[in-house]
């Protein structure tokens, strides 16, 4: 498996610098040192060339390799709008209008359903029979008409543009996309695609995890998360891949027993959303577990306001763990680093403006007949995919669908692999849907993709294009 590519790397005095702050710093600082002068007596290497030869011929331990992994992340992820020519003020102002909005629809929600910010008993953890749809801080669509209504001044309005969102007017080239994305080449072998016809496949596939694991470094996870990763093998590698901090599980314990001892009206809130999963087969039996998720990450992530749906999240982390303590510390990781950014609106990381913008731009460049007859039909297209994207697909694919996707979202570290597979299924149903005439059809024929494929699916569109 490859490692780190060299153009991966930050500045070696950046990796020095984060190191410092880093609490379990110490060791891992003394490990850079020693790899560095190791290097250096035996050429004359600089610091930057000895730091990037360790790391690329695997003589640094798996503790340094981890942090600098991390680092690659956080600089990669901070960087993720810096190819946008346009300044991002909009977003910014967007940003604020948000805040407004949710602060006024929590008072109005709280308010219409007699609900108090304090309970006077903890909410049940048993299941509630059936949810109410309008017990909600927000709906989907308000936050998609907000998207609608940024306007980047930076943006030329332009009379070949069908998409609704027109503060960003440009997607990757597909070349570009290959490049991104070129580990799902079908030259590859893939969990996900090759199981499905090759018996063995997943034994074979399970060792090789199984002994990536035991060596505990997590860049040769994510070249492996880039073709698949075993359900067995999941939690463990995907919390190696996003450096978990443990320490959660008893942040967990006490945020928990403080939500029983002092219970917020926004409990309830998300005890009826949590009910809305009840006619899930796939998510019910883990009903407990992500109200309790949720219940405990209202109280540790700040300015968290839940949607309509927003239990899907803690939903498709619970099924990978016995209990929802265990499922903690990787589900915040997950949440923090992309849920987060799919029901927000953020000027420094891609969040979900830039993902419809990109579902809407290439959709546009890649299938300019079907946005024509969904125009004509009186469809946004945008409107017809903004429940997929909002929810990462939690809820719109089976379960091992849904996985084989954030193994990838996570791997490469990119959201914009949802926009991108809202393309590839409108593309699959194109047929069918050039048949159609109404709004009311066309939402009948995207209405099940409980046998969809995703990665063959995302091979033909990247690959070949010729779906």
């Amino acid at each position: 498996m490859d490692t780190i590519r060299s153009r991966d790397i930050p500045d070696p005095k950046v990796i020095v610098e984060h190191l410092l702050k880093k609490e379990e710093s110490h060791q891992i600082f003394n490990d850079l040192v020693e790899v560095v002068l190791r290097n250096k007596k035996s050429s004359k290497m600089s610091l930057d060339e000895s730091v990037e030869k360790a790391l690329l011929f695997g003589k640094a331990s798996a503790s340094l390799r981890n942090a600098v992994n991390v680092i690659v992340q956080e600089t990669r992820s901070t960087s993720q709008l810096s190819h946008q020519a346009q300044p991002i003020q909009f977003l910014t102002d967007a940003i604020h209008r948000w805040k407004t909005i949710l602060q006024q629809k929590t008072i109005a929600t709280f308010n219409h359903y007699d609900i108090p910010v304090r309970l006077r008993r903890p909410i049940s953890l048993e299941i509630v029979p059936q949810g109410d749809r309008r017990l909600c801080i927000f709906q989907p669509g308000s936050l998609l008409e907000l998207i609608k209504s940024c306007v980047n001044t930076n943006v030329r309005a332009s009379g070949t543009s069908l998409g609704s969102i027109s503060c960003f007017n440009n997607a990757p080239a597909m070349s570009t996309l290959r490049d991104m994305f070129s580990e799902l080449s079908p030259d590859n072998p893939h969990y996900g695609l090759n199981n499905l016809f090759d018996v063995k496949f997943t034994a074979r596939w399970n060792v090789v995890c199984e002994k990536m694991l035991k060596s505990g470094v997590a860049e040769t996870l994510i070249q492996l998360a880039k073709l698949g990763i075993p359900m067995g093998c999941r939690a463990e590698a995907w919390s190696l891949i996003l450096n978990v901090d443990h320490s959660k599980t008893q942040i967990f314990t006490d945020l928990f027993d403080k939500s029983r001892l002092e219970p917020f009206g926004m409990d309830r809130i998300l005890q009826n959303d949590s009910a809305l999963l009840f006619d899930s087969a796939h998510y019910f039996p883990f009903y407990e577990s992500y109200l309790s998720l949720n219940m405990v990450l209202v109280r540790d992530v700040e300015d968290l306001v839940p949607f309509r749906g927003f239990s899907c999240f803690a939903a498709m982390v619970s099924m990978m763990f016995q209990n929802a303590r265990a499922a903690y510390p990787l589900f915040h990781a997950i949440y923090t680093r992309y849920f987060r950014y799919l029901h927000s609106v953020d000027d420094k990381k891609m969040s979900i403006v830039q993902i419809s913008a990109i579902f809407e731009n290439l959709l546009q460049r890649e299938a300019l007949d079907l946005m024509l007859h969904l125009r004509r039909c009186g469809v946004e297209p945008i409107d017809l995919v903004f429940p997929w994207i909002l929810q990462g697909f939690i809820g719109y694919l089976k379960p091992t669908e849904l996985f084989f996707l954030w193994d990838r979202i996570i791997a490469f570290d990119d959201l914009s692999l949802v926009g991108i597979l809202a393309v590839v299924i409108l593309l699959y149903r194109k047929e069918r849907i050039m048949q159609m005439e109404t709004q009311a059809q066309i939402v009948s024929v995207l209405s099940n993709n409980d046998h969809l494929n995703i990665i063959p699916l995302l091979q033909d569109f990247l690959f070949n294009n010729d779906l």
